[in-house]
């Protein structure tokens, strides 16, 4: 389980990146804010076939680190940003800690709150020191999810994380001070390797999930 959640954070960071490895295409559209960053690029191994559509931009916000990671990575306050927790609180079935603090764990989570019977989990990796917190995650199916944790061969599951990288912007320390929230998305944009014709909708439609997660997580927060 360890293995795959330093995956999906692995993948998380390459996607919201840059790089001549990977052959990121970087998309320009007027309808985007300057700040939203854009790209579409074939798919890897281990992740679902076809185009991937990775957008990302980066905020400042007037909370400090530690409070923004806790907030994030709370599973009974998801319900506040993530569409993949139905709008309700998610239940922690269970968590791998990964060293001191409360924040550096590896959890699955089920949006089962409200009497769902979805078969998707969310697996999601934390980490927070003094220089950055983040939080990656990733839905997965539960037949998926059993294999892994019976000792399966989990490296081709085919999976596009998304999630949050946080940094304290300088200005303080411990819980006083802003910092710099960076966020990113990964979809699957096409199922043909070579469907490469991007229309403006559809990376809109990535651009605005992002600003919209940013703005429900300030006002949760109550910060303008």
């Amino acid at each position: 389980m360890v293995k795959l959640a330093q995956r999906i954070t692995n993948s998380f960071f390459t996607g919201v990146c840059a790089s001549a490895k990977h052959q990121w295409e970087s998309l320009r559209f007027e309808a985007l804010d300057d700040n939203m960053k854009v790209m579409a690029r074939k798919n890897v191994a281990g992740e679902p076939n076809g185009v991937v559509l990775s957008a990302a931009t980066s905020v400042w916000m007037p909370v400090s680190q530690q409070r923004l990671f806790d907030f994030l990575r709370d599973e009974r306050l998801r319900g506040e940003w993530d569409v993949l927790a139905n709008n309700g609180p998610m239940q922690q079935l269970f968590r791998i800690s990964k060293g001191q603090g409360n924040g550096n764990c590896v959890s699955v989570l089920h949006s089962g709150g409200n009497g769902s019977e979805s078969s998707m989990l969310v697996l999601q990796d934390s980490w927070t020191d003094i220089s950055s917190s983040v939080v990656v995650y990733v839905a997965v199916d539960v037949d998926s999810m059993n294999l892994v944790m019976n000792g399966g061969e989990s490296a081709y599951l085919p999976l596009l994380p998304s999630g949050f990288i946080i940094h304290p912007d300088g200005n303080g320390g411990g819980d006083s001070g802003g910092s710099l929230l960076t966020v990113g998305l990964q979809i699957l944009l096409s199922t043909l390797p070579n469907g490469n014709k991007l229309s403006l909708e559809s990376v809109v439609s990535v651009s605005n999930l992002i600003t919209e997660s940013i703005q429900k997580i300030k006002l949760s927060l109550r910060v303008a």
